[in-house]
């Protein structure tokens, strides 16, 4: 029970008994729920959302991030809120403020669904010489055996990701089951969609004990890395949140010295070194002088100055 200005909010339990378990707080801020629509924030014009009903709750899920969450969720996600803001306001619309109290005979919600894994559907197709183009020189066999396949069509949930004739869409898989798909093409905000879990690092099955382990952002980054021989592993997100006792404790395990090699853009700095500080890793970067020709990532620099380039700087600090 909490009390703002002498007002008891309601419980989460009691928001979704008195709005058909989460139902009318989409109908109202949002749309009526189905279980395909178009997503309420970013710019994504595909269907890619849904909301839809488990046992007495309505939930929501964004294929193209993977997140997911109850109605209380779904109102912080769109405004902006905290939980409380978002609970005083849904009070407040559906007067729900001061109820009386009641015993409700069990638990009726949960936060996230992350338990349940969405299933996804696709179409490998062989490299067109567009794909090859993308990879700067890397033969198709080493990017397949790298669990990278180039995708014609996919499938997650509901949603059917249309994609160009013409256009790029590579799958990242950790199984046959579980993938990140990922169109460059597009803006930003809509390359990505898939099913695996955000505390998960690609590679991270693969890897052995090894002298340096480099911890990169991206898939694509990462290919580059084991073309040259070296080690990699990929966190799905690369906030210090991916990061706990329990990670460090696993990278330790497997490599003598552990390389955090985010990207050169501002954002990228901070989480390195914010990574870096707490867990007293390494560092290995593009020089910041590059960001003024637009090179952020490790892609950018081989596309813009070639593998051998890429060697050379690497072989400045002795990784090679």
């Amino acid at each position: 029970m909490e009390l703002i200005n002498s007002k008891r909010l309601p419980t989460i339990d009691e928001i979704l008994l008195h709005t058909n378990g989460g139902y009318d707080v989409y109908d109202r801020y949002y749309k009526t729920p189905k279980k395909l629509m178009k997503r309420p924030w970013g710019t994504d014009k595909h269907l890619s959302f849904s909301i839809f009903k488990k046992g007495n709750i309505w939930f929501w899920k964004d294929l193209a991030k993977e997140d997911s969450g109850n109605c209380i969720g779904f109102l912080e996600k769109l405004h902006n809120l905290t939980k409380d803001q978002a609970i005083e306001r849904i009070a407040n619309d559906f007067n729900l403020l001061n109820l009386k109290l009641e015993v409700i005979p069990e638990r009726v919600y949960k936060e996230r669904i992350d338990d349940e894994l969405t299933p996804i559907r696709y179409k490998i197709t062989p490299f067109t010489q567009k794909h090859l183009d993308y990879w700067l020189g890397v033969p198709e066999e080493f990017i397949n055996s790298q669990n990278t396949y180039a995708i014609s069509n996919f499938r997650i949930g509901n949603a059917n990701i249309k994609i160009g004739k013409d256009e790029l869409c590579f799958g990242y898989f950790k199984n046959n089951k579980e993938a990140k798909f990922y169109l460059p093409e597009r803006p930003k905000g809509e390359r990505f969609f898939g099913n695996i879990r955000n505390n998960y690092f690609f590679n991270s099955e693969q890897i052995g004990p090894v002298e340096n382990l480099f911890i990169v952002k991206s898939k694509k980054d990462s290919i580059f890395f084991a073309y040259l021989g070296l080690a990699t592993e990929v966190p799905m997100n690369e906030s210090i949140q991916s990061f706990d006792q329990k990670t460090d404790e696993r990278l330790r395990k497997k490599a003598k010295n552990i390389i955090i090699a985010f990207g050169t853009d501002q954002d990228g700095f901070d989480k390195s070194v914010a990574i870096t500080k707490q867990y007293d890793y390494k560092w290995f970067n593009i020089p910041k002088k590059f960001l003024s020709l637009n090179i952020t990532d490790f892609y950018e620099y081989i596309r813009d100055y070639n593998l051998n380039s890429f060697k050379k700087l690497l072989k400045t600090k002795k990784y090679l």
